[in-house]
């Protein structure tokens, strides 16, 4: 600490805060041990407090407690005797920020700060200039891909339209001579293509009659359908549709039970859903400088200095461990219900309640 620090801190220890607490337990018969004791609290603490000496406290929010339940306890206004001493912390406040100010620790961790600040922005800039470097480079690419894709399904079918013609000029000569007159021994007699038609269609037919003479007698009841002529290509067609007609028919059973079965089994899947455990909210409002820790079944997830209308929410599965350092400014509600902080002990104004526990 700075010789600039300590003069402020001098100036106020013939404080009227301590004077004034020191007469009041005097006149009560109260002794600095005795005091102490009942405030749980160290001698030295008592005494520091009587002397001014505020800069061997801790921190100021922890001296307003010892101050506030002081005065309780030998029956002054706390709330008058808080007022005096925020009168004399506060030349002590201004002092201490100021030489928090030409401290050049701080000036070297404020330009440290701002140094990470312009590294972060950069380093951010980067790599959104990378990732649309990145996104045009990959578009860019899937167009020249599809473009190229396009041009050789074209340059394709432009090869097979050229293909297309030079083959039918030379058919023509022929289709000319099979249609000229005189050619054959009569005009009016059927070709010899219309002769082998003609035999493949009666053939057909009697194999199809072949066919269906060993059917049982359930698949005859299944109408049959009407027979066209076969062209060239496919000789054996009549017979190759009356095998699936009878097929189709056996079939069908098994189908049934399929559709039977399938509900019964995305019935039994669609069981069993787990429950998820249930949730708390926790609300604290502060009207004043209050340290306060939280504890989620063990685990601290809240702990620091809250300021005056300040408010820390919450949400977890409890069960909470909730310390409050100045309990007279904090009001706590759980599940939307205020708790009830009159009746917990709380010593040094300081005081512990547990949440979310059915046995508590």
């Amino acid at each position: 600490m700075t010789d600039d620090e300590q003069e402020p801190m001098g100036a106020a220890r013939d404080g009227d805060t301590g004077r004034r607490l020191r007469e009041a337990r005097e006149t009560a018969g109260y002794s600095v041990t005795e005091v102490a004791e009942q405030q749980n609290l160290r001698p030295a603490i008592i005494e520091t407090i009587e002397a001014g000496e505020y800069d061997q406290i801790d921190s100021e929010l922890f001296l307003k407690g010892y101050v506030r339940s002081y005065a309780g306890l030998l029956g002054l206004d706390a709330d008058a005797v808080i007022q005096v001493l925020d009168e004399e912390l506060e030349p002590l406040r201004e002092e201490a920020e100021q030489a928090r100010r030409n401290d050049p620790l701080e000036e070297i961790e404020r330009r440290k700060r701002q140094k990470q600040r312009i590294a972060r922005w950069t380093a951010g800039l980067v790599l959104a200039v990378l990732a649309g470097w990145f996104l045009y480079w990959f578009a860019q690419s899937d167009l020249a891909r599809s473009g190229g894709q396009m041009l050789e399904q074209t340059m394709q079918q432009e090869a097979a339209e050229e293909a297309e013609p030079s083959g039918e000029p030379a058919d023509t000569p022929e289709s000319g001579d099979a249609a000229a007159p005189g050619d054959g021994p009569m005009s009016g007699a059927p070709s010899g293509s219309e002769e082998s038609d003609t035999a493949v269609q009666e053939d057909g037919l009697t194999d199809t009659g072949a066919v269906d003479d060993p059917m049982p007698a359930a698949t005859q009841d299944t109408p049959e359908p009407v027979t066209e002529p076969p062209s060239t290509e496919s000789d054996e067609g009549p017979p190759e549709r009356e095998e699936p007609s009878s097929g189709s028919g056996v079939d069908a059973e098994p189908n049934a039970d399929t559709s039977v079965t399938e509900p019964d089994t995305m019935a039994s899947v669609s069981t069993g859903t787990p429950t998820s455990p249930t949730s708390h909210n926790i609300v604290i409002d502060f009207s004043g400088d209050c340290w306060v820790q939280i504890e989620d079944g063990g685990r601290t997830v809240v702990s620091g200095l809250q300021r005056a209308d300040d408010e820390v929410r919450y949400t977890g599965t409890g069960p909470f461990r909730i310390v409050l350092g100045a309990v007279d400014v904090a009001s706590v509600r759980f599940d939307g219900e205020a708790v009830d902080l009159s009746d917990i002990p709380a010593p040094s104004n300081r005081a512990v309640l547990t949440l979310g526990n059915d046995n508590a």
